[in-house]
């Protein structure tokens, strides 16, 4: 049951991350390689303890990226301001 939820989460961050940086191939790509990083440094875990520790911290990771994360672009008339990109 862990490994389809851990599969689950792991899409929803991916997906979370396209929307996030669409449009911003370098920070997409950047994101995916940690996220990617982070689940196969967590592959062969077997304490239950420790993956369920895992899961709510990527719950968390996909719950901040899609209410808390913007991602700005400068202004046209000011680049020292940004705008909802």
């Amino acid at each position: 049951m862990s490994s389809v939820e851990a599969i689950n989460t792991y899409r929803a961050i991916l997906k979370a991350c396209n929307r996030l940086f669409k449009g911003d191939e370098f920070r997409r790509v950047a994101a995916w390689t940690e996220v990617r990083r982070q689940y196969e440094e967590a592959r062969n875990l077997t304490d239950p303890a420790a993956i369920a520790e895992r899961l709510v911290i990527g719950k968390d990771v996909n719950t901040m990226l899609r209410k808390n994360v913007v991602q700005g672009t400068p202004s046209e008339k000011d680049p020292e301001r940004y705008s909802k990109f």
